[in-house]
């Protein structure tokens, strides 16, 4: 009798208890869980790049001396009281916004750039020979 217990018990042991799956694991640990990396909130974006800001004002243009070169977007402010405008050229290109931008207005500019020496100004009307020029540098 002891003996039939036994294997009754070894028998239950290997087949599963009667009402839960015959399966050997739980549904629970059936759902697998994507690692960490896949999870939306825990995936490490991609490095952006960060605009190049350009603030445009009665004669002058505000932005970094040195820039990096490759695709670069250039995000540019009217920040003055008159319409202005924004033209870069330099080692083949020659771009420029498609619309004056007026007091407070904004656009952006995606330019390729190369290493090199560039000349940004406004073409708004005499604006370049009041001094709304400069040369930066690509690197």
């Amino acid at each position: 009798m002891r003996r039939a217990a036994l294997l009754f018990a070894a028998v239950l042991l290997l087949t599963g208890c009667p009402g839960r799956p015959t399966d050997r694991f739980s549904e629970s640990a059936k759902s697998v869980t994507p690692a960490d990396k896949e999870l939306p909130g825990r995936r490490i974006p991609a490095a952006a790049t960060v605009p190049i800001q350009v603030q445009l004002t009665e004669y002058e243009i505000r932005m970094p001396d040195t820039i990096h070169a490759g695709t670069q977007t250039i995000h540019i402010v009217d920040a003055g009281h008159l319409n202005h405008n924004f033209a870069i050229e330099g080692n083949g290109l020659t771009q420029k916004l498609g619309n004056d931008l007026t007091r407070g207005g904004s656009a952006d500019m995606t330019v390729d750039l190369k290493p090199g020496t560039y000349t940004v100004y406004c073409p708004v009307d005499k604006h370049r020979e009041k001094g709304m020029q400069r040369t930066i540098t690509v690197q």
